[in-house]
C-alpha cells in the first residue's frame, strides 16, 4: 500500500515534532542541572559571607580575608556563567516550542487533508456501490417484466 502525499508530510511533521520534543527534554534536564549548580553556587557564597563576617571579627590577616574574597568571586562567576547558560537555554526552549508547534500544525493540517480524502473517496466508493446496486436492481426488475 502506498501513501498519499499527505500521509508522507503528516509523517514528517509527526518526526519534527517528535524531535523537538526530545530536545525540549534534554534542554530541561540541562536547564535543571545548572539550576542546581545556580543554587549551590549561592548557598557557597553565603557560607563564604557568614565565614567572612566571622573572620572579621576575629581580626584575623589580610590574606585569609583575600582568600575568602578570592572564593566568593568565583562563586560570582559561577552563579554570572550558569546565568548566561540559562539564558542560552531558554533562548532555545523558546526557538525549539515555536518548531514543535509549527510541526504540530502540518501535522494537524495535513492529517485533516488525508482524512477529507478518505471521506471523499469513501463517499465516491458508496456512490459507485449503489449505482451498481441500482443497475442490477433495475436489471432484475426488466427481467421480470
Amino acid at each position: 500500500m502506498s501513501l498519499s502525499p499527505h500521509q508522507i508530510l503528516s509523517r514528517l511533521a509527526d518526526q519534527e515534532r517528535m524531535k523537538a520534543q526530545e530536545e525540549l527534554a534534554t534542554l530541561g534536564k540541562e536547564r535543571q542541572r545548572l539550576e542546581a549548580l545556580r543554587q549551590d553556587a549561592e548557598a557557597s557564597q553565603a557560607r563564604l559571607r557568614q565565614e567572612r563576617e566571622r573572620v572579621l571579627e576575629q581580626k584575623t590577616e589580610a590574606s585569609v580575608l583575600w582568600m575568602i574574597e578570592e572564593a566568593m568571586q568565583e562563586q560570582q562567576d559561577m552563579v554570572h556563567l550558569v546565568d548566561v547558560n540559562l539564558q542560552k537555554i531558554h533562548e532555545e526552549e523558546s526557538q525549539l516550542l515555536k518548531d514543535w508547534i509549527a510541526a504540530n500544525r502540518k501535522h494537524d493540517t495535513h492529517d485533516k487533508i488525508q482524512k477529507a480524502a478518505e471521506k471523499k473517496q469513501m463517499r465516491l466508493n458508496e456512490q459507485r456501490i449503489q449505482r451498481q446496486l441500482d443497475d442490477l436492481f433495475a436489471s432484475f426488475t426488466v427481467h421480470e417484466a
